[in-house]
């Protein structure tokens, strides 16, 4: 038969994700992917829960954009946040309605 593995107590894997929080920030910051946070923090004995339950905690926290701790924006998503100004200034263009007679053919 599988291996059983046992379920953690009710709202404990929130409690795990607020204790690691400035952790998967900071790594998330550098480049790692959710995934490699997982198996790091997992093999570090730091957290107990699924892969699932920090993909929704992680979601939660982002969707919140409160830092748990603290009661004001989290400083993760404000570094997304002009991420995205900045990507959506960069790829954007005009279009001049009006060409010179220069620009005709």
């Amino acid at each position: 038969m599988g291996l059983k593995i046992k379920r953690i107590a009710r709202n404990m894997g929130r409690i795990e994700f607020i204790a690691c929080k400035d952790q998967i920030y900071s790594m998330l910051q550098t480049g790692h992917d959710i995934k490699k946070i997982f198996e790091s923090l997992r093999e570090r004995k730091m957290i107990t829960m699924a892969y699932s339950t920090l993909c929704y905690q992680l979601a939660k926290s982002r969707k919140q954009n409160l830092c748990i701790t603290k009661n004001q924006p989290c400083c993760c998503s404000q570094n997304i946040q002009k991420q995205i100004k900045t990507d959506n200034q960069s790829n954007s263009f005009s279009v001049n309605k009006s060409p010179s007679t220069n620009d005709m053919i």
